[in-house]
């Protein structure tokens, strides 16, 4: 199997959702980015097989919803076991993150001139909103991530589609949790290449499966 080298600011690992609104993030700042994806960015993962429903308070949407109530929703909902002051966090930020997603290519549900929103389990407010792009057929996650990586690649991100990543670089020669991630080792099966990448920052948005064993 051959090797290649690439170096990049920002290495994202990943293609759904989370992963996707990071490398924008990062390359709306300046950054240069590369996204690496076991599958097909912004057609592969858990986000493509999800409902594209995004709980969030907006403000001035619904005068009988709050910071506050979401955010005590989200608790008892979590069996008060999540952590208050992320759960605040997203109570806080949500609602600018999902409208921001029109300006991404995202179209949001509507009804008429209003952005539509229901009550989901968990619920005490209607505050669940959906993607909505019938051209996607029924596969509603995908109105979320193929804009998204439309985005992305319209930016300047580069994007290695089928080239899982197989390992984390650290900065010294013994693997230590103290170590600094500056990279990783991913596995181009199209190219049957080893991709060596160097990063300034790497993210992990690549769900469960990012997990390590030892």
């Amino acid at each position: 199997m051959n090797e290649d080298s690439l170096s990049t600011d920002v290495l994202v690992i990943g293609g759904g959702v989370a992963a996707l609104r990071a490398a924008i993030a990062a390359r709306e700042a300046g950054a240069d980015v590369i996204m690496c994806c076991k599958g097909v960015i912004g057609r592969s993962g858990n986000t493509v097989v999800s409902t594209a429903d995004m709980s969030a308070y907006v403000s001035g949407v619904g005068s009988d919803d709050s910071e506050d109530t979401f955010a005590a929703d989200t608790l008892q909902a979590g069996a008060s076991i999540a952590d208050e002051s992320l759960v605040r966090l997203l109570a806080e930020r949500s609602g600018q993150a999902v409208l921001d997603l029109q300006r991404l290519g995202v179209p949001l549900l509507r009804d008429g001139d209003v952005i539509d929103r229901t009550r989901a389990a968990g619920h005490s407010r209607a505050r669940t909103y959906r993607a909505n792009a019938p051209s996607l057929a029924a596969n509603k996650g995908l109105a979320l991530s193929v804009p998204l990586a439309e985005r992305a690649r319209a930016l300047g991100v580069r994007c290695l589609d089928r080239t899982p990543t197989v390992e984390l670089i650290g900065d010294g020669t013994v693997r230590a949790p103290s170590e600094r991630i500056c990279g990783a080792v991913a596995v181009d099966f199209d190219a049957d290449r080893a991709v060596v990448i160097r990063a300034g920052a790497v993210i992990v948005g690549a769900g469960g499966a990012s997990v390590r064993s030892d």
